[in-house]
């Protein structure tokens, strides 16, 4: 693969760069670029039909600094979620799981053949079964969503997908907004530092 200088790299990112946390894994190799535009030189579309593409690096620095492309066209996302490919059934890996929490809840005293078993299933969880768990929540939505850049936007948008999925989604987007929105700052002015005696005003910001 061809790469850029990383002088010809910051000359076209120096000043305008969108920079994502991708993951907990792999956070020591270089940023995955993601973008939308399909006749880029080496770049791949992640799933056929979605019109979002990984990689071409080296065509969008050139073009970036030609004009064709605007900095922020582009996503650069480091480290990853990595999940291991299943060897068991994702029912079987499922049963497991609960197997191991009612001994917990039950306070077996396997305690140590308990922690063998969590850690053993943790090895062996998939993205399917994460899904099967509730782990996580898979949601189709528009190209433009997931393509939109979420840098200064003024709601999360994380917010604005599970708002749009409405249902229990949406509850638990008002909940997390609410909680936030309760949070209030006490601030102390003293009009007057130096006299001891003198009331001091408390502001809720």
């Amino acid at each position: 693969k061809r790469r850029p200088s990383l002088e010809k790299f910051m000359k076209a990112f120096g000043p305008e760069c969108a920079v994502y946390i991708g993951g907990p894994d792999d956070q020591d190799r270089p940023a995955e670029l993601i973008h939308g535009i399909a006749d880029l030189p080496g770049s791949t579309e992640i799933a056929p039909g979605t019109g979002i593409y990984r990689g071409g690096m080296a065509a969008a620095v050139d073009g970036v600094l030609s004009g064709a492309f605007q900095p922020l066209e582009f996503r650069f996302f480091v480290g990853r979620h990595k999940f291991p490919r299943a060897t068991v059934p994702v029912e079987l890996l499922a049963e497991e799981e609960e197997d191991v929490n009612d001994a917990r809840t039950r306070g077996s005293d396997k305690e140590d053949d308990d922690d063998e078993s969590a850690a053993a299933f943790l090895t062996s969880l998939t993205l399917d079964l994460s899904v099967v768990l509730g782990k996580y929540q898979p949601i189709a939505c528009a190209r433009c969503l997931v393509l939109k850049q979420c840098i200064s936007l003024p709601k999360p948008l994380w917010h604005e997908v599970m708002e749009l999925s409405g249902g229990d989604m949406y509850e638990i987007s008002q909940l997390e907004l609410n909680k936030e929105g309760d949070t209030n700052f006490i601030q102390i002015v003293d009009d007057d530092e130096d006299d001891d005696d003198s009331d001091s005003e408390i502001e809720i910001v």
